[in-house]
């Protein structure tokens, strides 16, 4: 606005025969009319930019099909094993590994020697946050990073209910 009134001022005293509302129309039209084009330039802008935002969101979506390659869809597995024992508690640790990353060996191990042992997770998945969860919930249970800790009674039925939680999540 301060320009706008210098503007109109400066042209009353380069010409103070017009009347000053004709100055202030003048000053007024014409920074509307720069306003105006400033405005068509930022709507095209706009329109560019969505464009570009839309071709994006384009390959974005046919690159997900592609993300996962064919044949690693399903490539790690969950391992329930039993960490210690004491007094009438059990500490368990779940854990959701690749398969790739273990030996065959170990592998072995896992399938036979374990508490648990579920193959052919995929591998977008949520499948501990939605354990701790769900066991979080349980009387005596404690629970310390992905290591379980509650009575020993419990054991079998925790067991269960993790095999029925990956059953609901993932569709195994």
């Amino acid at each position: 606005m301060d320009k706008i009134n210098e503007r109109v001022i400066a042209e009353r005293n380069a010409d103070p025969n017009i009347p000053i509302g004709t100055h202030v129309d003048n000053v007024t039209s014409e920074f509307m009319n720069y306003q105006q084009g400033k405005i068509v330039q930022l709507r095209d802008l706009n329109s560019e930019l969505r464009e570009q935002n839309s071709e994006l969101n384009v390959d974005v979506k046919s690159l997900i099909p592609r993300a996962v390659p064919k044949g690693k869809q399903r490539s790690f597995c969950l391992i329930v094993e039993e960490v210690n024992q004491y007094d009438d508690l059990i500490k368990i640790q779940i854990r959701r590994k690749m398969k790739k990353t273990i030996s065959r060996g170990l592998f072995e191990y896992h399938k036979h020697d374990t508490l648990l042992f579920i193959d052919n997770l995929p591998i977008a998945t949520t499948i501990n946050e939605v354990i701790k969860e769900q066991l979080s919930k349980r009387d005596g249970m404690k629970i310390k990073g992905m290591k379980y800790t509650f009575p020993e009674d419990q054991l079998d039925d925790i067991i269960e209910r993790i095999k029925d939680i990956v059953i609901e999540v993932q569709d195994v």
